[in-house]
């Protein structure tokens, strides 16, 4: 298997390039446990800067 090696500063840059602005969740369960992943999640994407969106379903609102 042949590997590439790439700098780190090139690939840090490429990531930023393509990271996305904007984050979309559905949350399909009302159980606490996958509500606060989800909230969990959203909050480590606004405070990355990424604008969030969480769409709850019925079963997400019992």
């Amino acid at each position: 298997m042949n590997t590439t090696q790439i700098e780190p500063t090139v690939a840090l840059a490429e990531l930023q390039e393509t990271k996305p602005d904007r984050v979309t969740i559905v949350v399909l369960s009302g159980d606490m446990d996958r509500v606060m992943a989800a909230f969990i999640i959203a909050t480590g994407a606004a405070a990355m800067g990424m604008q969030v969106t969480m769409f709850f379903t019925f079963w997400g609102l019992n």
